[in-house]
């Protein structure tokens, strides 16, 4: 049985709030980290994978497009860091 639903994670680098599948992060989900930096995307299995924009800690966009294992993997954009 898989148990899907929506949550907050309060982690010590940071805070996570959007889908849950048995307890890991996946799904979509927005992530915040105490430096500022932010993710908004794709989750499998507790990682940043998918399609998903990473934000520079001033909200600028660092990185929009494809992940995969939490990198930047296939198709994408660097834009500022």
């Amino acid at each position: 049985v898989t148990f899907i639903n929506q949550g907050i994670l309060k982690e010590p680098k940071g805070v996570y709030e959007g889908d849950f599948n048995d307890g890991d992060k996946h799904g979509e989900g927005f992530y915040k980290s105490t430096n500022g930096t932010k993710y908004r995307g794709s989750y499998f299995l507790n990682q940043r994978s998918g399609k998903g924009i990473i934000y520079n800690n001033d909200d600028t966009i660092a990185y929009q497009g494809e992940l995969k294992n939490g990198l930047p993997h296939g198709e994408g954009e660097v834009i500022g860091q």
